[in-house]
């Protein structure tokens, strides 16, 4: 069996400071907006974490 391919931590984590320093600064807090980059930064961070454990 080929191991499956992951994207690289580095690829989580600029993305998660992207996503926490510029994206959500810019959006004005409880809108749909905020809401829904919330959301994708806590998927993001459980992807890290699974990620972290299969290594």
């Amino acid at each position: 069996m080929e191991p499956i391919p992951f994207p690289s931590r580095v690829y989580y984590e600029l993305l998660l400071q992207l996503l926490e320093r510029n994206t959500i600064i810019a959006l004005d807090y409880k809108t749909k907006q905020y809401e829904k980059v919330q959301e994708i930064i806590i998927t993001i961070r459980k992807a890290l974490a699974l990620q972290k454990q299969l290594e």
